[in-house]
This record gives C-alpha cells, sequence and structure tokens, in this order.
C-alpha cells in the first residue's frame, strides 16, 4: 500500500533538512579544521564526523528497514490470514460441488432433458406449421395481387376504349353537325346571292 502524498512530502522534506543540515555540520568541520584557534580537533575525530555526514546523506538502510517494517505489518497484522481463509473456502466449496452437486446435477438432467427435448420437437413442430401457413398466405398473397393487376389491366382497356368509342360518337355527331350547317349555309348563301341579283 503506497503512502498517501502528504506523508511522502513530509518524508521528502525531512529527509532535504537531513541533508542540508549535514552539509552545514560538515562546512562548520571544515572551518574548525582550518581555523588557527583549534588546532586541537584530531584527524580521527574529524573522520569520525565525516562519516557521519557521510552515513547520514549516503546510508538508506534506517529508511528501508522502516519501509519493509510498514509492509510487513501490512500483510501480516492488517490482512492475517484472509487469503489463505478464502483460498480453503473455495477449495472446499469446490468439493462440495464436486461431491453432492454433480450427482444432483446428473440426476436432474436425466429426467429434465427429455422433457426439454420433446418440448422443443413440439416448439419446431408449431414453427414448421407456421411457416408453412406463412408461405401459402405469401402464395395466396401473390396470386390474388396477379388477378388484381390483371383486373385493372383489363378495366384500363375497357376505360380506354369506352373513351375512344365516345370521342369517335362525339367527332362523328359534331362532324354531321358540322356537315348540316355547311349544307345550311351553304343554301342560305344560294339563298341570298339569288335574291341580290
Amino acid at each position: 500500500m503506497a503512502k498517501p502524498p502528504a506523508e511522502l512530502l513530509l518524508s521528502c522534506l525531512f529527509t532535504l533538512t537531513q541533508c542540508i543540515y549535514c552539509v552545514e555540520l560538515l562546512y562548520s568541520l571544515i572551518y574548525v579544521c582550518t581555523s588557527q584557534h583549534s588546532v586541537a580537533i584530531t584527524m580521527t575525530e574529524l573522520s569520525r564526523e565525516i562519516g557521519e555526514v557521510w552515513s547520514r546523506l549516503f546510508d538508506h538502510r534506517p529508511f528501508l528497514n522502516g519501509e519493509i517494517k510498514f509492509l510487513l505489518k501490512e500483510f501480516e497484522e492488517k490482512r492475517g490470514d484472509r487469503e489463505v481463509e478464502n483460498l480453503f473456502n473455495i477449495l472446499e466449496n469446490i468439493t462440495d460441488i464436486k461431491d453432492t452437486q454433480v450427482d444432483k446435477i446428473h440426476r436432474i438432467g436425466s429426467t429434465a432433458l427429455p422433457v426439454l427435448s420433446e418440448k422443443l420437437q413440439q416448439a419446431l413442430l408449431l414453427t414448421e406449421d407456421i411457416e408453412k401457413v406463412y408461405t401459402d398466405i405469401q402464395k395466396d398473397c401473390a396470386k390474388k395481387r396477379l388477378e388484381n393487376k390483371e383486373k385493372r389491366k383489363r378495366e384500363w382497356d375497357q376505360f380506354i376504349d369506352d373513351m375512344n368509342f365516345k370521342c369517335q360518337r362525339i367527332d362523328n355527331t359534331f362532324e354531321e353537325k358540322e356537315e348540316e350547317l355547311r349544307d345550311l349555309y351553304a343554301d342560305l348563301n344560294h339563298k341570298l346571292n339569288i335574291t341580290n341579283k
């Protein structure tokens, strides 16, 4: 489990503060060693102080030990043996199913599957009947459409023939009337020409 961001930031700031402190300590040691007033510091004390600075800067074992302890505490104390218990529960359920449920499923299957098969056969027969009825209806509809089309074509042809006949009659009547009027006007014109002379 990762540390929260605030805790991580504090850890980084603490480490940075330690580094700054060590650098300041190193500078002060060098200053003390180089000053003429304190010649009393021996080389062993100086090396011990430098070793201390080095261990603070570059030795990460205390930090890593703390992280390792935290991780162990997280997995061992908080979680305990939950995963192992879960695995044992799963194994127990599987063996229970294997021992008791397989036979039960086999018995139920042997009694229920023939009934299911029979019902499926009935459903298949019903669907075949429905398909047959549907194809018959489709054929009847196609036949009716063709009959209606032929009937409409005959009616249309009859209508066109009637219209042509009526138009012909009207044309004949018009021609007869035109001929009668032509004869009438020719007769009148002939009479007018006789009287004018």
